[in-house]
């Protein structure tokens, strides 16, 4: 699927998402379009369920970037 879809629209799988995050927010369980996290917010590595990330999406700086200890990106 091409990655077409703009921040806030709803998405299925990150490859839906020209950010390339669609974010599970588990307390609205929706799915949408997110920006990746920069420098001193919150991320995640963890994809679930093949292509989707949940409460957080990684750094847009790289995976290298956001340690397990803190779930902060650093750079």
């Amino acid at each position: 699927m091409q990655r077409s879809r703009k921040i806030g629209s709803k998405c299925s799988f990150s490859s839906d998402c020209a950010s390339g995050c669609c974010l599970l927010k588990r307390e609205a369980k929706v799915r949408r379009c997110e920006r990746k996290a920069v420098k001193g917010e919150k991320c995640s590595l963890a994809q679930v369920k093949a292509d989707l990330y949940v409460d957080a999406c990684p750094c847009v700086s790289g995976i290298d970037y956001c340690p397990l200890s803190t779930a902060i990106c650093t750079k």
